[in-house]
């Protein structure tokens, strides 16, 4: 019987995707993020939820699963907030396409509103460096008519932040 053995045996042939081969899973961080923050400015405002990942190539990708819980408190009449997801300083997806909100309602009541959304985007950041995500918030009305929460219980909600690496194809 005869044994065959590979060409190239080095660690990188044996551990390296073959050509055309790509969108495995190469790393997986998480964080859940339990404290209550209150966002008043109509502008996009930095929350505490983030986390850092360095990828292994600048070819492959990162994909961002967000999920934090918001709440609208409202004390007069309109409420609304919209959300960004920044790469370090730079906004990648971001719900001001249009100038509109993400979530919103209208009326004169005192109800308030709690989500939890979940926000996805693959991003190309074309970098081996370490890179910060973190999730931003706007206020529609920095008045008393609408107060917007992240994690509102005292610490007894999590949000979350998941970011993947996935290969190059």
């Amino acid at each position: 019987m005869a044994i065959i053995k590979p060409n190239n045996n080095t660690i990188s042939a044996i551990t390296a995707l073959p050509a055309g081969v790509g969108g495995k899973v190469l790393q997986v961080k998480s964080v859940n993020y339990s404290t209550a923050e209150t966002i008043t400015a109509t502008s996009f405002t930095a929350t505490g939820l983030s986390l850092s990942i360095t990828p292994a190539s600048s070819s492959n990708k990162i994909l961002i699963i967000c999920s934090p819980h918001i709440l609208i408190q409202r004390n007069a009449d309109n409420g609304a907030y919209k959300v960004a997801l920044y790469r370090d300083s730079t906004a990648i997806m971001e719900d001001d396409a249009t100038n509109s909100y993400l979530f919103g309602f209208t009326g004169v009541t005192t109800t308030d509103v709690r989500t939890k959304q979940s926000y996805e985007f693959l991003d190309s950041p074309s970098s081996t460096s370490s890179i910060t995500y973190k999730l931003y918030i706007a206020n529609q009305d920095s008045s008393a008519s609408g107060t917007v929460k992240l994690n509102w219980n005292d610490g007894n909600l999590n949000s979350s932040l998941t970011l993947m690496e996935i290969s190059a194809w």
